[in-house]
């Protein structure tokens, strides 16, 4: 994805809220009832061309666990998944995470780590399970 162009996706399924600075690449597919957000300050959320977002995906650019439990201040940090990618059904990915290109996560995983390049990854949390390297 060109970090000068920001397209509208392909598609944008019911009852999806995409909040901020949310930068898409061409083609990209988000199903219904998503949570796109990067409502804070200096953090952007980046989707690469031709990624598809399932239906009841959540990615964040923010964490707000420490600040409720030990009143510490919330964690921001920009998010990216990138070209190729899907995002299984009921996803989330956490804040600061990047999801690398031609990556397969699995549904209902939670992202809390880096995934590299030609990947599959599933499970709380997730893990890699395949490459997709020939």
């Amino acid at each position: 994805m060109s970090r000068s162009s920001n397209h509208k996706p392909r598609f944008v399924g019911t009852g999806t809220l995409i909040l901020g600075n949310v930068h898409f690449g061409e083609n990209v597919w988000v199903g219904h009832y998503c949570l796109l957000e990067a409502l804070n300050e200096g953090a952007k959320l980046t989707i690469g061309e031709n990624s598809v977002i399932s239906s009841f995906v959540r990615i964040y650019t923010h964490d707000t666990s420490y600040r409720t439990a030990l009143g510490k201040p919330k964690s921001v940090a920009s998010t990216s998944v990138g070209n190729n990618t899907q995002i299984g059904d009921g996803s989330i990915v956490l804040a600061g995470v990047k999801v690398g290109s031609h990556v397969i996560i699995g549904a209902n995983s939670v992202v809390d780590k880096d995934i590299p390049d030609y990947n599959v990854a599933a499970g709380v949390p997730v893990k890699i399970v395949k490459s997709l390297k020939e």
